[in-house]
Formats: C-alpha cells, structure tokens, sequence
C-alpha cells in the first residue's frame, strides 16, 4: 500500500472519471471488503471538488469518497527523493547577491528553486486580489492559489500556459508559490 491511514493523496490514475485526476482527499478509514459497488482499499474526504458523470461531492459536504490505492499517490512532507522531477522541468540554481551593509558589501545566497508548469482552467480572484486557479499539467488537474503580490497585472485567464516556481522542498500542490510567470504574454 502507498497510502496511509490519515495521509493527504492526489489522485492519478482515475481512468473512469479522469476529471478527477489532480483532486485532493485526506484519508479517514480503510474501505471494507464488499461495502460498495466498486473495489475500494480507501475511505476519503473530499479536498476539491470531485464529479462523477454528474454526482459531485465537495469539500464539506459531508460525502466521503473511495479509491482504491493504485489510484491515488500520497503527499508527505519528507525528506525523499522528489517525484516532482519525473514530470516537472528539473531545479535550477538561482546565484542571487543580497548588500550585506550600506558599503555595498555583498554575501551571495543561493535559493533552489523548482517549478510547476501548467494551463490555467479556470480563474478566480478573491476581494483580497489572491487567485483561485483551477490547472492542468500534464494529465493531473487541481487547485492552486497564488498570492496578489506574484500574480501579473492582468490577472489569468483560461488558457493562459502559467509557470509557478516555488521552493524546492516545498509542495508543488499547495506552495508557497514565489512566482507567476505568464508564458503566453
């Protein structure tokens, strides 16, 4: 089993509902054996919204959802090998000179960096100037929210080809993005 009882997941191998793929769950109980009508290993709260030809369930709804593990890749925050590599540009370094004091002395501090392309599905900007983006890279889609102070001055749009960069270590997913980068401006 990749999962674990509790853990956050993505799914990524939805081949009946690929919509899907790219939605989040956490973990809340083992399925047991025969309780629903499709083989299940996992019990799930719903993280994003999921659609299934037509039923939904959200977050908060009060519905739960079932994968089986195969379907599904856990996200922890450890220290192993990063995965993000096997789908995502590698890092790069980023040499970046920071005065050290008024004389213009300098100290050199390195930020590795990785990022995340995608194209944006849909685009929502909340009062605070934050976007709620819905994206998809590759053959996952799911939720991103980029802060005001990293998104471009004219905002995103469905279609616009995006490149998030963020920290390495950091989760591709979730962020802390330090940067937006339209690629199709």
């Amino acid at each position: 089993m990749n999962c674990r009882l509790g853990d956050l997941a993505i799914v990524v191998n939805d081949l009946d509902y690929p919509n899907n793929n790219g939605c989040l769950l956490e973990i809340i109980a083992r399925a047991q054996a025969g309780a629903y009508s499709i083989p299940a290993d996992w019990v799930g709260r719903p993280l994003s919204t999921f659609d299934f030809g037509g039923r939904r369930n959200s977050p908060g709804d009060g519905r739960s959802v079932v994968y089986r593990d195969c379907e599904l890749r856990p996200l922890r925050n450890s220290d192993g090998a990063d995965e993000t590599l096997a789908w995502a540009e590698p890092p790069k370094k980023a040499d970046t000179k920071i005065p050290a004091t008024k004389q213009e002395e300098t100290v050199t501090a390195t930020l590795q960096t990785s990022f995340l392309g995608a194209t944006v599905q849909c685009a929502e900007q909340f009062v605070s100037g934050a976007w709620s983006l819905t994206v998809r890279s590759g053959d996952m889609g799911f939720d991103v929210r980029v802060d005001a102070h990293i998104a471009p001055p004219s905002g995103f749009h469905p279609g616009d080809r995006i490149r998030l960069e963020y920290k390495k270590g950091d989760n591709p997913f979730f962020g802390p993005f330090i940067k937006a980068h339209l690629l199709n401006a």
